[in-house]
């Protein structure tokens, strides 16, 4: 279930700024989850698409909705530390996974909007809470088929299609190149309604990961 705040327990990790990049305003999903992050200690700065560039290496994580356009969105970004920065990355926007992951786009969904979690995904701290067959209350699109990474969650409707794929520092993205920093694809959005108490404890935790939270 969705974790209230305090549920975590202390470590020695220093919560610090997320780079919460949208189609500004927010809408109801995206500020439960800033409101949980906040909870948590973090500081979320939200920016509209478009504006910047901003330097992602100056903060622990970049999350990006699926309201944006692509193209827009990644202009938000700097040049020359985009590509391949020291930042975790979530990414809802599944026409920005060709940039961030040097390889195919996510595609929009057509069936169910529900996805099992696979027996990696039984050991991340990003799913490791929940089992067989999830409804998050929202999806709006997918992965193509990957060749890196390690997929959490297929589509129900076709399991070769990973619904989300993460890459730690170090793992090799689709062009072969090790990632400097952590990559979640999320395709979480609104197209389709709103996301319900798993769907918004799935996303947190996405986000906690990509900034090497390790109180999860």
């Amino acid at each position: 279930m969705f974790a209230p705040f305090g549920f975590y327990n202390a470590s020695d990790f220093n919560p610090g700024e997320i780079l919460w990049i949208t189609a500004t305003p927010t809408d109801s999903d995206q500020d439960s989850v800033i409101s949980e992050l906040e909870g948590l200690g973090f500081t979320i700065t939200v920016v509209d698409e478009g504006t910047g560039p901003y330097n992602p290496n100056n903060y622990q994580a970049v999350f990006i909705h699926e309201d944006v356009n692509s193209g827009t969105a990644w202009a938000t970004l700097d040049t020359s530390t985009r590509g391949n920065t020291t930042a975790g990355a979530v990414i809802s926007e599944t026409a920005l996974y060709d940039e961030f992951l040097n390889g195919n786009t996510g595609q929009s969904l057509s069936g169910t909007n529900t996805f099992t979690i696979t027996s990696a995904g039984s050991n991340h701290p990003i799913t490791k809470n929940y089992a067989g067959s999830i409804d998050p209350g929202n999806l709006t699109g997918r992965c193509n088929l990957m060749v890196s990474g390690s997929s959490l969650a297929n589509w129900d409707t076709n399991s070769i299609y990973p619904i989300i794929n993460v890459y730690d520092i170090g793992d090799n993205d689709e062009g072969g190149t090790p990632q400097n920093g952590r990559r979640v694809t999320l395709p979480f959005g609104n197209n389709n309604g709103t996301m319900n108490s798993t769907g918004k404890d799935i996303w947190v935790r996405a986000i906690q990961w990509a900034a090497g939270d390790t109180r999860l």
